[in-house]
């Protein structure tokens, strides 16, 4: 059976986020254009310059990662329809993604999705959907 598009970028973002260098998590965001033509992708870690996460005690407090979501649109090439992330986005990301006019978000099932980001989807008009790989 022929899997769908979101099946197929959702997959391809899990296997993207095996390159971010985060200690804590590995995310990464695909951005479609609303042909399902892919315009960027990014996962997170530390900002091109600064090298590789390393170890921390402080990594919790003094996170340096840039998010998959912001790392992919900082690459966008031209407008974005619908994201795919491993993770449910956060608060900041989400803010980031509507204001660029995208429409729909797909997130991988079983992330903690803040009320506060459903609830502004929701207010912005935006389709939020968890997924089951």
């Amino acid at each position: 059976m022929r899997p769908s598009k979101t099946q197929v970028f959702l997959e391809m973002a899990m296997v993207l986020a095996t390159r971010a260098c985060c200690m804590r998590r590995q995310v990464a965001c695909i951005l479609v254009d609303a042909q399902g033509k892919v315009v960027s992708t990014g996962y997170n870690g530390r900002p091109q310059a600064m090298g590789n996460c390393v170890p921390s005690d402080n990594c919790e407090v003094h996170c340096e990662g840039v998010h998959a979501e912001v790392n992919a649109l900082v690459q966008a090439t031209r407008p974005v329809y619908t994201a795919y992330i491993t993770h449910a986005p956060c608060w900041h990301c989400i803010k980031t993604l509507v204001n660029t006019g995208i429409r729909e978000v797909y997130f991988v099932d079983g992330s903690t999705l803040e009320t506060k980001t459903a609830q502004f989807c929701v207010d912005a008009g935006i389709k939020l959907t968890g997924w089951s790989l």
